[in-house]
């Protein structure tokens, strides 16, 4: 028997911003579990002392969770759901 976790960021906002990690069980009510896929592809080229890298990747997350103001007020405690896409290349030369 398996039950599945979900990471939320609590974060309180005050003159200070504290933020929290807080683990949860997933019950796809409130608390979605986490679901990502991740692209990678690279590609690398060497002639005559001269190296070349590239990567480029994608990575969609859905089922992001989080709490807010958790510490502070304990009747306004809210959660947020949300997703993320992260797109990006990274480049390596040398000589």
């Amino acid at each position: 028997m398996t039950q599945a976790i979900s990471q939320i960021d609590q974060t309180i906002n005050q003159n200070l911003t504290l933020e929290n990690k807080v683990w949860s069980l997933a019950n796809n009510d409130k608390i979605p579990l986490s679901v990502s896929w991740q692209y990678t592809a690279g590609l690398s080229f060497s002639k005559k002392n001269w190296f070349f890298h590239v990567d480029t990747y994608f990575k969609e997350i859905n089922g992001l969770t989080t709490l807010n103001n958790g510490f502070i007020d304990y009747e306004n405690i809210k959660i947020e759901k949300g997703e993320s896409t992260i797109i990006g290349s990274d480049f390596y030369l040398k000589k």
